[in-house]
């Protein structure tokens, strides 16, 4: 779809997929969580609600337009954005970045595990799926109050690193 309506072919993905999304929110959500047609609201409001540019954006002075606009030029002109081999041949070799990996695999696998399969184990405890469902929000709820609190106590502290440890630790 390059050039199609003189549109670049990534633009053409955001279309379609806003064009998706509004269609699919027409239909009533047979899970009753939005009611009819919730969603298609909420597409047009976005709309209206998101500002394309900081220029155009109302709800900033123009001192903030001005000091959003010098930031995304600062990430533009960066040289972030430019790849080399050389530095990636150096990220694979250093062992501290597989010592990341191997700790974030360790992190996400329990965590994504458990979130997800936790509504389905307690349904197997003889519970409704909406039971279930609610059944499983307070253990997010107090994971929550750790979460604010452990960023509060870190940044008291100055200490992330060891409160990501114990918490790793403690789950």
């Amino acid at each position: 779809m390059k050039g199609l309506g003189g549109l670049g072919g990534w633009s053409w993905i955001f279309i379609l997929e806003g064009i998706i999304t509004f269609v699919v929110g027409m239909f009533p959500n047979r899970h009753h969580c939005v009611p009819y047609g919730e969603l298609t609201y909420i597409a047009c409001f976005a709309f209206w609600a998101m500002y394309d540019y900081p220029a155009t954006a109302k709800f900033l002075s123009e001192g903030e337009k001005a000091e959003v606009k010098r930031r995304l030029d600062a990430d533009q002109n960066s040289l972030a954005d430019e790849f080399n081999m050389k530095y990636f041949k150096q990220a694979i070799s250093d062992w501290k970045i597989w010592v990341n990996c191997i700790i974030t695999i360790g992190i996400f696998t329990c965590l994504y595990s458990f979130s997800l399969f936790l509504p389905t184990i307690v349904k197997t405890l003889g519970y409704t799926n909406n039971t279930a469902q609610l059944m499983t929000v307070p253990p997010y709820v107090v994971a929550c109050f750790f979460c604010v609190g452990a960023g509060y106590m870190a940044d008291k502290h100055k200490q992330r690193g060891v409160y990501i440890i114990g918490f790793c630790i403690i789950a």
